[in-house]
């Protein structure tokens, strides 16, 4: 097949392409960052005379609704795979268009969309590239440069916390204070959409923008999502402070790390060159999924097992017969448990070496992006 990819400023679009090429597809990329969510009159200008050059499909990951408006209008396919929490496009009313074959790695997501009336939408786990990653050449000396008893890849979120604008009440800012709290202590259960009540929501959207109408995402919804990122930010602070505190502990993040003087703060890791060789030469990589993730396994845990790293990681439901703790991976359920189980695996590399090559077997015989893309194909009937 003729497929464009499209491409933006996200992660592993590279291996996207790289792994319809090794299928045998005939693949194009159009590569921009769209100015407007909901529509680019720009980008879509040149994206309908692109299409005319005639494609069987478009792909991307993540649904951008210029891309559906265009696609529907040419009458070609739009295959979206979303593989984060936070994916505001796909609430766009435009996901709707019949031209639309949408694929999450979230089941709770997938159940979401579908209430709100969604047909074409599917669930398809993340996928990793181990042809690049096998690529790579591990040396020994890198494990001076990349070797860490733990290290953790990700964004602490200093700057963002929306809910810090709000005005409340004494009470309901004690009781979201609250939600937020036990929250932080709940790492494989969702209580912000049950503790919400309805006042609470009606104080809060009225200090909000007023909802688009052109999306389906609710006040609710909007709410939740931006506790989910002060959860997020609050349980990442508190996890790797504890830790830091009994053990040695790496962070690749952006800026700065202030708040955390105990942890050794490594700058920005580049997807394609630094993070797999941190992954390979670290005894331990923490995933702390961020909670709009409600259920899904996030691509940090196919780019860690991808790589033959050992993982030690929070619950996600999604793992439930897929992902086995102890066999392809570590599972912690409080940050209790974490300190504890990061002592025995400290101790026992030989059981270190033995689960992250189970995980490594695992991620290239059953998510491997070459495996996943005909599953794809097949469940849209293309």
């Amino acid at each position: 097949m003729k497929i464009l990819v499209y491409e933006w400023n996200g992660f592993c679009q590279k291996d996207l392409r790289a792994a319809l090429l090794e299928l045998g597809h005939r693949v194009e990329r159009i590569g921009y960052v769209v100015r407007e969510q909901c529509g680019d009159a720009f980008f879509e200008e040149k994206l309908a005379e692109r299409l005319k050059r005639g494609y069987d499909m478009v792909i991307s990951f993540n649904y951008y609704p210029s891309v559906g408006k265009c696609c529907h209008e040419a009458g070609i396919p739009y295959l979206s795979w979303i593989y984060d929490g936070d994916i505001h496009g796909i609430y766009h009313t435009s996901a709707f268009y019949d031209t639309n074959y949408i694929f999450t790695f979230d089941r709770a997501m997938l159940k979401r969309l579908k209430e709100k009336g969604l047909s074409q939408v599917w669930y398809l786990p993340l996928g990793v590239n181990t042809t690049r990653l096998d690529a790579i050449p591990y040396l020994p000396e890198e494990q001076k440069i990349f070797g860490a008893d733990i290290s953790f890849i990700g964004n602490l979120y200093r700057n963002k916390n929306s809910l810090d604008s709000i005005t409340l009440s004494d009470y309901d800012s004690g009781y979201l204070e609250a939600i937020l709290k036990a929250q932080v202590e709940i790492n494989f259960n969702s209580l912000l959409e049950e503790l919400l009540t309805p006042e609470l929501i009606q104080t809060i959207a009225a200090q909000m923008p007023e909802m688009d109408s052109r999306y389906t995402l609710t006040y609710a919804e909007s709410i939740r999502n931006l506790m989910a990122t002060a959860v997020t930010k609050r349980e990442r602070q508190e996890v790797l402070k504890q830790l830091s505190e009994h053990y040695e502990v790496s962070l690749y993040t952006f800026g700065e790390a202030k708040s955390l003087p105990k942890v050794k703060n490594c700058g920005i890791a580049s997807y394609f060159n630094t993070m797999p060789r941190i992954f390979k030469h670290s005894k331990i990589n923490l995933n702390m999924t961020h909670r709009m993730i409600f259920t899904g396994i996030p691509l940090r845990i196919m780019d860690v097992l991808g790589v033959g790293g050992f993982l030690m990681t929070d619950y996600q439901s999604d793992m439930e017969g897929v992902m086995l703790d102890g066999e392809h991976l570590a599972i912690y359920y409080s940050v209790e448990d974490l300190i504890e189980k990061v002592g025995f695996y400290l101790e026992h590399p030989e059981e270190r070496k033995r689960i992250a090559q189970n995980g490594y077997r695992l991620a290239r015989e059953e998510f491997a992006l070459t495996r996943l893309l005909p599953q794809m194909f097949t469940l849209a009937g293309i």
